[in-house]
């Protein structure tokens, strides 16, 4: 957009209308949970490159609520924690004032991204398909897709109970150490390394009552472990 305006220079007589380049309107980025104040630095950098609206389930208040002094007044949705308060809650913001709209969601929290792409796709916004997410956040899901589709990947089984654990031992066919983690974790958090089958046990009941704690969202804590073969060598993320 150009904005008009005149000036006098001097020698004439005659102000001189002159044409000023306004800059275009920021675009509009959905945060989903902005984590803990460390991510402090990533919020700022974001902000040079969007205008940020945050969005926040309740039960991450006492976690994400520093975000609050850091955006736009008016820019903050939040709600009692289900993903369809969530988009009802977005679609709130929207509707509250003319001119609003979200021109991309992002998240950069695991516990975030299912809830980022849910988001994304009731607003027809790009983003990776939920379904699609979903299976790759399930460390066992993952596992079993990379066999289907011929890649390489090590052993790995579901644990749910007390009951899977010992069906999974009487195989007799593991080989130990062990990896042994909640199917759906994030940061490294929980992981074992178990070095025979009372240790898998242990660290099973051990875990089980740690993620009733609540410490990990219900999604992460209701969908199990994951025993996996442990073999030491190079790691390359992509």
């Amino acid at each position: 957009r150009a904005r008009q305006g005149t000036v006098s220079p001097p020698g004439l007589a005659r102000p001189v209308a002159v044409m000023c380049q306004e800059d275009p309107p920021r675009p509009t980025l959905l945060l989903v949970l902005p984590g803990a104040r460390g991510r402090e630095p990533t919020l700022r950098r974001l902000q040079r490159l969007a205008r940020l609206c945050v969005a926040l389930p309740a039960s991450e208040l006492v976690r994400g609520g520093w975000a609050r002094e850091l955006v736009e007044e008016g820019c903050w949705v939040d709600w009692v924690d289900s993903a369809d308060a969530a988009i009802a809650a977005v679609t709130r913001w929207q509707q509250e004032a003319p001119g609003r709209s979200i021109d991309g969601v992002m998240c950069y929290d695991e516990f975030g991204i299912e809830l980022a792409a849910s988001l994304a796709e009731q607003l027809h916004l790009p983003g990776t398909p939920l379904a699609q997410l979903r299976a790759l956040r399930d460390k066992q899901s993952f596992r079993e897709r990379c066999r289907a589709s011929g890649l390489p990947a090590v052993r790995s089984a579901r644990i749910l109970s007390a009951d899977d654990v010992e069906a999974l031992l009487s195989e007799k066919s593991w080989r130990w150490p062990c990896v042994f983690k909640p199917a759906k974790g994030a940061g490294s958090f929980y992981v074992r390394k178990v070095a025979g089958p009372e240790d898998l046990r242990r660290s099973f009941r051990q875990l089980l009552d740690q993620l009733a704690s609540g410490l990990l969202p219900a999604d992460a804590a209701g969908a199990g472990f994951v025993l996996e073969e442990y073999f030491e060598g190079w790691e390359v993320d992509v």
